[in-house]
């Protein structure tokens, strides 16, 4: 995921030249080093101004494209992934363990046996309810016979209310729905479709009623938990993009989306509880692992955006800061030309440029700047592009 918003394209290019024959000092460059527009007959010797060893052969550089675009200012936090829902399955009866057909980290459609207890005693039960349900409606039929020519409702009534307490017949369709619902109470079924963790149960185990069996997990998307420190929750939205990382993936990052902002701020922390959204349909994020959480908090829109990686801080006891922007030459090489700039507001990747002041330059968008290996070029050094890539940014 990219952090310069917009829809904008940033588009990185990869430079590099001949090595056999390219090499520099790598000396410190002090201001007012221009070596001016002809400098490039000068190569392959020593720069006294600049104390920079210049070479005929390009350097190998990268490059990125400048861009006018929102420039996104980030609320840094970290948090821990939870799955969206998470559901701890005890178990409903006593009895012993016949089947368990549940395994950890195996996926399960709702309705899925997890877990069967011994029926017999409960069966048992079943039968003997129902066999108390037939004698009681025998005797209840016997008590009620002839009541059909009773011309009096009131009377009626009043005599089958006698005959159902004197039958046991209420009670015995009691008994007999309780009966079942034990009965059925002994095979436990996932709930929703998810994935298995924590079983604590095996075949041929005692069960007791209330005993922890399994936890059913929905793992996509995962929910990562924030904390933000009360002085930022006001800057964040839902429906703001987020940037997540873990430290099982070192490198890679995850987009997610904010969905829902605590309302109420933990008065001991001073924070508040973020959730953001992460789609995770190859479940290789696991719940509970530590996040580091960027959050889309402020918009500074239409903005000319470079790359952190190139502004270089130049200058004694004056700090100055300067980048390299890639002019083209014919024969598919460049030169590599100093620029003083003036930076504003930056995030953790990027950086706005101000307008041109009286000893600071500016750079238009579509112009390319140097983010690597820069940091001991000298004014108007030969280059090349060879290769380019683009990804896409998008809305936050």
């Amino acid at each position: 995921m990219k952090l310069s918003g917009g829809g904008a394209a940033l588009g990185t290019f990869v430079v590099f030249g001949a090595a056999a024959a390219g090499w520099w000092w790598f000396g410190g460059e002090r201001e007012g080093s221009e070596t001016g527009p002809d400098s490039t007959a000068a190569f392959g010797s020593v720069d006294v101004e600049s104390g920079q060893l210049t070479a005929n052969a390009p350097q190998p550089v990268v490059g990125a494209e400048v861009v006018l675009d929102t420039l996104w200012i980030e609320v840094e936090t970290s948090g821990r992934s939870q799955a969206f829902r998470r559901v701890e399955l005890r178990a409903q009866a006593d009895g012993i363990a016949m089947e368990v057909p549940a395994r950890e980290n195996r996926l399960v459609r709702a309705g899925d046996l997890l877990l069967a207890i011994d029926t017999i005693e409960y069966a048992l039960e079943v039968t003997q309810a129902r066999s108390e349900l037939l004698r009681a409606e025998a005797d209840y039929r016997q008590m009620t016979i002839g009541d059909d020519l009773v011309d009096d409702p009131t009377l009626r009534e009043e005599r089958e209310r006698n005959a159902l307490a004197r039958s046991g017949l209420e009670q015995a369709r009691v008994s007999l729905a309780q009966a079942l619902r034990r009965l059925d109470r002994t095979r436990l079924l996932a709930p929703f479709d998810g994935l298995l963790a924590d079983l604590k149960v095996v075949e041929g185990q005692w069960v007791s009623t209330g005993a922890d069996v399994v936890t059913v997990l929905e793992p996509h998307p995962i929910k990562v938990e924030a904390q933000v420190l009360e002085g930022n929750i006001g800057r964040v939205a839902e429906g703001r993009e987020a940037e997540v990382s873990f430290a099982a993936y070192p490198g890679e990052s995850f987009a997610g989306k904010v969905a829902t902002i605590n309302p109420v701020v933990d008065p001991d922390l001073r924070t508040g509880r973020v959730t953001i959204l992460v789609p995770n349909p190859d479940l290789r994020i696991k719940a509970g692992m530590y996040a580091d959480v960027s959050l889309m908090a402020e918009a500074l829109p239409d903005r000319v955006i470079v790359p952190k990686a190139a502004l270089l801080e130049r200058g004694e006891g004056i700090r100055r800061f300067v980048l390299f922007v890639y002019r083209p030459r014919e024969g598919g090489t460049g030169i590599a030309e100093r620029l003083y700039v003036n930076p504003g507001r930056e995030s953790r990747t990027q950086v706005e440029l101000l307008a041109e002041g009286p000893e600071t330059g500016m750079v238009a968008p579509g112009e390319i700047v140097l983010v690597e290996g820069h940091h001991y070029l000298g004014d108007r050094v030969p280059v090349v592009l060879t290769e380019s890539t683009t990804s896409s940014g998008g809305s936050r």
